[in-house]
C-alpha cells in the first residue's frame, strides 16, 4: 500500500466516523431535552463561540479540500527530454511497461507503478513460473537493463526507477 492509498483510506475512515457521529448527536438530541435547552442558550447568548466553531470548521474543510485534491491530481512525471519539459501521464507509462513486458519479458507482469515526486517511479512486478531464484534474479536485471534503454530510447528518461518484486511471491522467506 502506497502513501497515498493510505492516507485516502484514512480519509474515507475520517468522513465515516464524521458523519455517523452527526447522525448520532442529532438523533439523540430528540432523547436529550437537557442538551437542546443547553444547545439553544448557547446560540443565543454566546454568539461568540459559534463563530469560533464556524471559523474552525471552515479551516477543517479548507485544509480537507486541500489535501482531496493534492492526493487526486493527476499522477505524472516530469523530466526533460532535449531542452522541453515533458510531462508523461502514469496511464501511458503504465501501458508502454505493460506492452514490453508482453513482448520482451512475458514471465514478468506489472502488478504496480507508483510515481514519487515528479520525476521517480517505482514499480512492482510478479515473476510467472518462478522455477530458480537464480533465473529470477537475472531475469530481474535484465527487465531494469532493458526498461532503462526503453525508457531512454520511447522517452528521453534518463533518471533511475526502482524495480521491486514481493518476496512472498518466490517462496523466499
Amino acid at each position: 500500500m502506497t502513501v497515498r492509498q493510505a492516507l485516502i483510506s484514512s480519509l474515507h475512515l475520517f468522513f465515516v466516523f464524521v458523519f455517523f457521529g452527526a447522525g448520532f448527536f442529532f438523533v439523540s438530541l430528540s432523547y436529550l431535552p437537557d442538551l437542546r435547552t443547553y444547545l439553544s442558550d448557547m446560540i443565543l447568548f454566546h454568539t461568540e463561540m459559534c463563530t469560533q466553531i464556524g471559523v474552525a470548521l471552515f479551516g477543517v474543510s479548507f485544509l480537507l479540500l486541500l489535501g482531496l485534491y493534492g492526493l487526486n491530481r493527476g499522477k505524472f512525471v516530469r523530466f526533460m527530454m532535449g531542452r522541453h519539459l515533458v510531462e508523461m501521464k502514469e496511464k501511458v507509462i503504465r501501458e508502454t511497461i505493460e506492452v514490453f513486458f508482453k513482448k520482451r519479458l512475458p514471465k514478468l507482469s506489472l502488478i504496480e507503478l507508483d510515481i514519487v515526486g515528479q520525476s521517480h517511479f517505482e514499480m512492482k512486478v510478479a515473476v510467472k513460473q518462478c522455477d530458480d531464484p537464480d533465473k529470477t534474479e537475472h531475469l530481474l536485471e535484465q527487465a531494469e537493463k532493458d526498461l532503462a534503454h526503453l525508457f531512454l530510447d520511447r522517452f528521453g528518461y534518463q533518471k533511475s526507477f526502482v524495480l521491486s518484486i514481493d518476496a512472498n511471491k518466490l517462496g523466499v522467506s
